[in-house]
């Protein structure tokens, strides 16, 4: 690349009688957007707790066992495990609560730049009219 400039310009120097107009060399840009993390913590307060089922599913299974063992039959333990699980339930001292509830997250920044693409050259040699692209 570097020795298609130089060509471009020896070119340009020692055949000033073939060479046209003036060289123009124009930059060229880009917008790039560019993206700049950062965390964000973000907290919010949640209704937790009260969940008396397993209150009432202790109740049931002490209620069933009781029934069971005074009617030593299928009625009495169902019985026993429906009056226990009603008595598991009100008996729960399980009561909903709030907790804050935290969580952090990455978001980003955006900003716009205009940035460098690349350099032509545009000449005329020899009736020619040539563009030529390249790297600074």
């Amino acid at each position: 690349m570097i020795l298609k400039i130089l060509v471009i310009g020896a070119a340009t120097i020692f055949a000033v009688p073939a060479v046209g107009a003036d060289p123009t060399l124009t930059d060229h840009f880009k917008t790039v957007i560019i993206k700049t993390p950062y965390t964000v913590e973000e907290c919010e307060e949640r209704l937790v707790g009260g969940d008396k089922t397993g209150s009432t599913l202790g109740g049931a299974i002490l209620g069933a066992a009781i029934g069971n063992a005074i009617g030593k039959d299928r009625e009495a333990t169902l019985a026993g495990a429906a009056v226990g699980g009603l008595i598991g339930h009100s008996k729960s001292n399980a009561r909903p609560h709030t907790r804050l509830h935290c969580t952090v997250s990455i978001r980003y920044r955006r900003e716009e730049r205009e940035v460098y693409s690349h350099s032509t050259i545009d000449f005329e040699y020899n009736g020619g009219t040539y563009r030529e692209s390249f790297q600074k």
